[in-house]
């Protein structure tokens, strides 16, 4: 086809129909300007340039965009490829043009030290600009659908580069905002360029069994259905469409299947007028085959938050095989379609569906977490990576206490929910209720649990929460937490929250009252000691022995998070500790009577006194439990029990 100006002109004007007047005066001067600024450019493929921005804006209007949005998916590329000063774009169009221009525009005229800190720094800036008008990742996304569908004229290098690119990025971020039409088109693409062969094999392959006799079954099934729901008082309309070759290749890679063996190789869609007959078109179906269980899903009732609504459920069909049945309204499969896109379609109507206004907000509120990210990140590269970490292609949704929806990716833990909810409420998570049922903080979520975080002031982050967090919010929030203190550890920090400003992390008067002894090891003055925090807790330190055998096996257990501790230098002599120390002796009156007078003769009182003797009965092996200022007494202690030469062994209990 030979391109001209007024060719490009008139399919112009046929796309934007929907557009006022005014508006589609608005878009033709945007067009205009683009094809002078890139006039005498060409692509890859010879065609002229001007193609591609018409091209991204057509795909726009085929999701109902506004005029602005239009206008910059011609403009987006001026900035970048040509000399055309911002002013002019200003004059001829309007600032909001210019600002979504400027947003979409690359960074390749910034000096960065390598090409990925330019495409980090680059995806940044995109995502940042998206938190102020999420038009910039429409036309980003509408550029990116375009490219791949234009890669033919590229080498294989860098064909497989753009498209690994697109599936790290791009199609995560085309499911986050519901974009399912295009989140599908780009797995295709993206697939095609990574493995051609592969993509042309199954291509040859579906369309082989779509014809033919199994092709006027599944047209027969599709009739019959329809009429079926009409008998029965739902008007409906039943289409089939077959799955994405992406979709079928991901699963024999997954499952370990040939292609003869994938028996879900097509679903049924049925459009039917309001909310109620969605669920009685759902009975009769149920009605007529055999629902497999754990195959249904309530997506109206509990939407997604990119704002897809829909019921799914999956039958054996007539074919003896499963078949996948999709069920909702026309209003409901536009904005599965086209996700927040169908705000600018929907933006007129009074009734405006609220699960378009729940997503709208649950955008929101992941835009803000972006933000909240880029503040706590360092270098574009961390940015970029923590929120990838968010665009996981399967998510898990749990409630809060009051009842509310919150989604996170699959193998989020209970930590990640805290953080999710607030970052202070992360921060300070002492600990978490699971289906009214106390658990760690690291518990993997699964899809229905509630949540409850309970939230001390004492409760702070530990490094090894890092490993316990999948999501970019937490993660980066920790560790801005963790960095905020580089002359002192977060496990010192934990510990000086519990004992107060001090210069040394000190045991006396101060911590005995927010702190406790383990009774299994009794550290006394002079010992070396460790402290440990419940990892489901924040405000309770137990003091142990550092060889404690408990405290080692808690601390490999992952259940008490150690806290190094140091004795003060002004420790008050007169002050007590409880010490448990355990002897053997032969089983006479004599023996535990000498023990019990050389401990009186130290002036030292005796706290608890437990005997257990052997099955010879010949010996007795007894528990003690003294009081001590410091480990000097201790030490006078054993010498003056080992004078006594009645006990064979003595130690100090260990755990």
């Amino acid at each position: 086809m030979i391109y001209t100006t007024d060719s490009l002109h008139d399919y112009i004007a046929s796309f934007t129909h929907y557009l006022t007047a005014e508006e589609q005066a608005s878009v033709v001067r945007a067009f205009h300007l683009a094809e002078r600024a890139h006039r005498g450019q060409n692509r890859h493929s010879g065609e002229p340039y001007i193609t591609h921005p018409v091209a991204v804006a057509a795909i726009l209007a085929d999701l109902r965009l506004d005029a602005d949005a239009l206008s910059a998916a011609l403009l987006h590329d001026v900035i970048e490829d040509t000399k055309i000063p911002r002013e002019e774009i200003k004059m001829l169009t309007s600032i909001t043009v210019l600002h979504l221009v400027d947003a979409v525009s690359k960074l390749d005229h910034l000096g960065f030290a390598s090409k990925e800190d330019a495409q980090a720094e680059n995806f940044r800036r995109m995502l940042l600009a998206m938190t102020q008008d999420i038009r910039v990742m429409l036309i980003k996304l509408a550029d990116r659908l375009h490219n791949m569908r234009t890669l033919g004229s590229l080498k294989v290098h860098k064909k497989r580069r753009i498209a690994q690119e697109t599936l790290d990025i791009y199609v995560p971020i085309a499911r986050r905002l519901g974009l399912n039409r295009v989140y599908n088109e780009l797995h295709d693409l993206a697939f095609q360029a990574i493995h051609p062969k592969r993509y042309e094999v199954l291509q040859k392959a579906l369309k082989a069994i779509s014809g033919g006799s199994r092709a006027l079954r599944i047209e027969a099934l599709l009739s019959d259905l329809e009429a079926y729901l009409r008998a029965n008082g739902v008007s409906a309309s039943v289409s089939g469409q077959p799955k994405s070759l992406y979709g079928i290749y991901q699963k024999m890679r997954s499952q370990h299947m040939r292609f003869e063996q994938v028996n879900e190789l097509f679903g049924c869609r049925i459009i039917v007028n309001d909310t109620i007959s969605c669920y009685t078109a759902m009975g009769l179906i149920h009605q007529r085959y055999k629902p497999i269980p754990g195959k249904i899903k309530d997506y109206i009732a509990i939407s997604k938050l990119n704002g897809y609504q829909s019921l799914h459920t999956t039958v054996f069909g007539p074919f003896q095989a499963p078949l996948e049945i999709q069920i909702r309204t026309e209003k409901m499969h536009h904005i599965a379609e086209t996700g927040l896109a169908a705000h600018w379609r929907y933006k007129h109507e009074n009734n405006d569906s609220s699960s378009l206004l729940a997503a709208q907000q649950a955008a929101r509120h992941w835009l803000r977490q972006l933000l909240e990210i880029q503040s706590k990140t360092d270098s574009s590269k961390e940015f970029l990576s923590h929120v990838k970490k968010d665009l996981f292609p399967s998510e898990v949704y749990v409630f809060t206490p009051q009842g509310d929806t919150i989604a996170l990716p699959r193998g989020a833990s209970a930590l990640d929910f805290a953080y999710a909810v607030h970052t202070e409420i992360g921060h300070h998570c002492h600990r978490i209720k699971i289906n009214q049922q106390y658990k760690p903080l690291k518990t993997l979520l699964k899809n229905g649990d509630r949540v409850e975080v309970i939230t001390s002031k004492t409760a702070i982050p530990h490094s090894i929460w890092l490993n316990w967090v999948t999501t970019g919010r937490a993660r980066s929030s920790i560790r801005h937490f963790l960095n905020r203190y580089p002359d002192i550890s977060e496990k010192q920090l934990r510990a000086n929250l519990l004992v107060g400003e001090a210069k040394y992390l000190i045991l006396e008067g101060k911590l005995i009252e927010s702190a406790h002894w383990a009774r299994c090891c009794s550290p006394i003055y002079g010992d070396a000691i460790t402290g440990g925090i419940n990892d489901r807790s924040g405000d309770s330190l137990i003091i142990h022995r550092t060889h404690c055998l408990q405290l080692k096996q808690k601390i490999k257990e992952g259940s008490l998070i150690p806290i190094p501790l140091e004795w003060s230098k002004d420790h008050h002599k007169e002050k007590f500790y409880n010490c448990r120390i355990e002897l053997w002796t032969d089983n006479e009156p004599d023996k535990l009577a000498k023990i019990i007078h050389a401990i009186a003769h130290l002036n030292i009182s005796i706290i608890d006194i437990n005997l257990h003797a052997f099955e010879n009965k010949a010996s007795i092996h007894i528990f003690i439990t003294v009081s001590l200022p410091n480990r000097s007494y201790l030490a006078r202690l054993f010498k003056q029990l080992r004078n006594t030469h009645v006990v064979h062994h003595l130690q100090r209990t260990l755990t």
